[in-house]
């Protein structure tokens, strides 16, 4: 069995159902196994499986937040992400139910919760119960008031609950509290779809287990109450007296449920003019009443009963119990809609507060996120200047190697330019040696003679030297060209011979004169050039 079909044999055997003693024994086995083969992400969805079971356990606050930390570090070690997420989902909550965290700080916490949800998908998250976590936020929201934001929530958590032995409960909430936003809202026609669907599930209970069968029961009896009080809202008292006796029956065992139900019961009579059932009905709430109405958790549920009672005894002309009852109603209402304002007003704040304070995580964060980008983009700046300055300086290192090579190859060929001319200039020499032996012993050769006195720095010749001159002394001639206007043609080749260091014997045959040309030719430059200079 490979790591996933081992999840998903784990995710089938649906642990949390079965009693203390069985789980123990699975869990332990199952562990093992996991373990050896080394499989982190079903050891993992193991110890959550124990985590579910804290009720069980009796685990106090916390032992539990213990718990969902060592999840989350497990997570982390391992790199399973949304198993991350949903630890963390955890653990904000423990926080909050230990006064370690405010509601500020959960409400920022479940909206970043969420947006990862969002980001990782939804559908990686059901075999964590994803409706479960979804409706934990929910209700948060939705006990600030925030009706909108909660009914966006529990929509989401809608498409993933399903009315199973396992998810029946959580069904039944989710579908309630959009139902009870519809009503909020007076949506009636939302609300009862809901609520319709809710109590026929309740009837055909998806359960066998008896503490579930009860839960069906009683949510029959709960959900009679809001159709029956949108059906009124709505002037449909007959169907509403309809609904509200199935509910009268059902909840007649719960005591606070059935004070909750009789007024609207009483109120669908009252429209229909059932006076005698009315007052049977309300001498039960009497009863309730005498026994549990001065206790805090009754004390504003009596306003219905006065209420109810008041107009009753109006449409039997009886107005002094009318008014007494009214007067009894007026002092329970006025405590009510102060209450009811102080809580409001606190909801309204905290609401603002968490809106608040999330927004200045956001731009806390915002502010983090651009200093990093700030950072990194000055850092990719930073090595793409130093790439950019590498490449220049190869292409420059190249370049200037590439300038020394061609110098050297330059001055190698003037060099050697130079001295083919000197060994032209000894040839020369000893022609005019041989020559001059002819003509003392009465011999003359015409074409040795005239290749004697041949210039042997032709306009050929001298092109290509200065071709290789001016490589290897790049700009020289024209500098000096610049600097001594009235400098001649035959200036300059006696100034790119003396910077080669030519003597004038030489420079003398390389130019086809004498040596004592070339020494006049030299005493005359330097003159022009003192008398240019001064």
């Amino acid at each position: 069995m490979n790591p996933d079909q081992r999840f998903q044999y784990v995710q089938s055997l649906n642990l949390e159902l079965l009693d203390t003693a069985s789980f123990f024994e699975s869990y332990h086995a199952l562990m093992f196994i996991t373990q050896k083969e080394k499989d982190n992400r079903t050891s993992w969805a193991l110890r959550y499986e124990y985590f579910l079971q804290r009720e069980n356990m009796k685990f106090s606050n916390t032992e539990m937040a213990a718990l969902v930390e060592d999840l989350k570090n497990e997570a982390v070690h391992a790199g399973l992400e949304i198993e991350q997420v949903v630890a963390e989902h955890y653990i904000l909550f423990s926080q909050f139910d230990l006064k370690e965290i405010t509601y500020e700080q959960l409400y920022s916490g479940i909206l970043k919760d969420l947006d990862r949800m969002t980001q990782l998908g939804f559908e990686n998250f059901k075999p964590y119960d994803i409706d479960q976590l979804l409706f934990h936020s929910g209700k948060f929201i939705y006990n600030l008031d925030n009706y909108n934001k909660a009914l966006d929530i529990l929509l989401t958590a809608e498409k993933y609950a399903e009315p199973t032995i396992k998810g029946l409960v959580y069904w039944t909430y989710i579908k309630n509290h959009i139902e009870t936003i519809y009503q909020k809202k007076k949506n009636y026609e939302k609300g009862l779809e809901y609520s319709w669907e809710i109590f026929e599930t309740m009837q055909n209970c998806p359960s066998y287990k008896p503490d579930q069968v009860k839960f069906c029961s009683t949510w029959q009896g709960i959900v009679s109450i809001d159709i029956a009080t949108m059906l009124t809202e709505q002037g449909k008292f007959s169907e509403g007296e309809i609904i509200a006796d199935k509910g009268y029956e059902l909840i007649k065992g719960d005591t606070q449920t059935l004070y909750d139900m009789l007024p609207i019961l009483i109120s669908t009579k009252l429209k229909l003019g059932k006076m005698d059932q009315v007052f049977s009905l309300l001498e039960k709430m009497e009863e309730i009443f005498k026994v549990n109405g001065k206790s805090e958790e009754y004390y504003f549920k009596n306003l219905n009963y006065f209420e109810s009672a008041s107009q009753y005894f109006a449409m039997k002309s009886n107005y002094p119990e009318a008014l007494k009852y009214k007067n009894y109603a007026n002092l329970v209402r006025d405590s009510l809609d102060r209450r009811n304002d102080a809580n409001k007003l606190n909801k309204i704040q905290q609401l603002h507060d968490a809106q608040k304070y999330t927004q200045q995580i956001l731009m806390i964060e915002n502010e983090k996120e651009r200093n990093k980008l700030l950072r990194n983009s000055t850092f990719l700046t930073l090595l793409f200047l130093l790439i950019l300055s590498y490449v220049n300086y190869r292409k420059l290192s190249y370049k200037q190697k590439l300038s020394i090579l061609q110098l050297e190859s330059a001055r190698n060929a003037l060099n050697s330019f130079t001295a083919n001319i000197r060994e032209k200039s000894e040839l020369a020499e000893r022609l005019q040696a041989e020559n001059e032996r002819l003509m003392n012993s009465g011999e003359r050769n015409e074409f040795l003679e005239a290749l004697t006195h041949s210039t042997l720095l032709t306009e050929e010749a001298w092109l290509t030297f200065r071709n290789l001159f001016e490589k290897v002394y790049p700009g020289y001639l024209d500098e000096q060209r610049n600097i001594h206007k009235n400098t001649s043609p035959a200036d300059l080749r006696l100034m790119a011979l003396e910077k080669l260091g030519l003597s004038d014997r030489e420079a003398a045959k390389i130019l086809g004169i004498s040596s004592k040309s070339v020494h006049q030719a030299r005493w005359r430059l330097h003159k022009k050039l003192i008398k240019a200079d001064s």
